[in-house]
């Protein structure tokens, strides 16, 4: 019996780290699969919890247990089939633990074969996240829908050839001389809710756009300046020229930059518009004020041009490009206008939304239900009708 459940710690060990073979995996399964060894099962996925909270350190330690005490009270509750299936027995178990390691480290992406025991059916069909979406307008006014084209020459303008490579980025490229050649073709890139992309200016300088994003540029840069303009939420990374620097407008804000690695967000729907420094060092001006920030710092400013500079984690401010939410002790309208502008979809509250704050890292590559699966767990209730979702108290 001790050598058993010794044996199954070693197994369990091995599965949740992600070392376990297919050999060990179905051992595991075996052994679990007898009743007897229920109560060392529980043992282990809490301990599995406590070790992912010291880890991760992603929620409060009353949140955590009420977390931990809602997933376990489901999964014993779960109903076993009947004998002749055992494996369902192994899956509610095996679920849990992807629910512990996606709650607290952000897992990439649930295995597209391997279903998670649902804990409640909010809707009849699943949601899918955004994806590589962007619409090109040319100068002529011209539309062209990147995600539906193949790769290759797009367009040619002025002496600029427009193409889109095998990675789905789409690439500006001066070609011949440049002397006597006019200039001045404006063009605009843009993503629709669920969509982002990646492009390459004419001067080699690169910029991610998140969901719901535009940035009006032109086809080949002046000789004393680089300028673009956006809306919504972009990435850059500048490629540095002395004697050219660039500058970002965003509404009544600019930033200069000779070349370096910074994020802006300029929603129309957010309070605030947030400028943040990766590397290098850039120039905010607003209406009221100049600031010059330093890597790793954030400004905020507000509509009546107030600026507020403060240190931040980079890491949560590019985990959008880089295929994560992560949240940090935000609120649930902030989260869930992000989660609206991925997933495409409506958000309604029923009642006064909860003041209750959110931390966590997950993948922007799940489906809404396996999102708002895991928001369940932290004590947000809804339901998805359709494309809307209602949060309720």
């Amino acid at each position: 019996m001790k050598e058993a459940v010794s044996k199954i710690a070693i197994l369990f060990q091995k599965y949740y780290g992600g070392t376990a073979t297919i050999e060990e995996t179905n051992e595991l399964m075996e052994l679990i699969n007898t009743s007897q060894y229920d109560s060392e099962m529980y043992q282990l996925l809490e301990e599995a919890w406590r070790k992912t909270e010291l880890d991760a350190d992603v929620f409060s330690s009353e949140l955590s247990q009420n977390m931990l005490d809602h997933i376990l009270d489901t999964q014993l509750a779960y109903k076993e089939p009947t004998r002749t299936l055992p494996i369902y027995k192994w899956m509610k178990y095996a679920a849990t633990v992807l629910i512990i390691l996606g709650i607290g480290l952000g897992i990439s992406y649930w295995q597209r074969n391997q279903k998670p025991v649902k804990l409640s059916d909010h809707s009849t069909h699943e949601i899918l996240p955004g994806g590589h979406k962007a619409a090109l307008t040319l100068a002529d006014g011209t539309i062209i829908p990147l995600d539906s084209l193949s790769n290759g020459k797009l367009a040619e303008q002025g002496g600029v050839v427009i193409t889109k490579t095998e990675n789905g980025k789409l690439v500006y490229k001066v070609v011949g001389p440049t002397e006597g050649r006019i200039k001045g073709h404006l063009n605009s890139i843009s993503t629709p809710r669920g969509g982002q992309y990646e492009i390459e200016l004419p001067d080699g300088s690169i910029a991610w756009l998140n969901a719901s994003s535009t940035m009006r540029f032109p086809t080949e840069f002046a000789k004393d300046e680089r300028k673009v303009e956006i809306e919504g939420e972009v990435y850059f990374e500048i490629k540095k020229d002395i004697h050219r620097p660039f500058k970002v407008r965003f509404g009544p804000n600019e930033i200069d930059v000779l070349g370096t690695h910074f994020n802006v967000m300029y929603y129309s729907d957010e309070d605030l518009t947030a400028a943040t420094l990766i590397e290098g060092s850039v120039l905010l001006n607003t209406s009221t004020a100049r600031n010059q920030l330093k890597p790793g710092q954030q400004a905020l400013v507000k509509n009546t041009g107030q600026t507020i500079v403060k240190t931040v984690d980079t890491d949560k401010i590019l985990a959008w490009k880089n295929g994560f939410f992560h949240f940090e002790d935000d609120g649930i309208q902030s989260v869930m206008r992000q989660v609206s502008r991925w997933y495409d979809i409506e958000v309604v509250y029923e009642g006064t939304p909860t003041s209750r704050q959110l931390t966590g890292k997950v993948s922007r590559e799940v489906g809404i239900s396996e999102l708002m699966e895991m928001l369940q767990y932290a004590g947000i209730k809804y339901r998805i009708e359709g494309k809307r979702i209602i949060v309720s108290n």
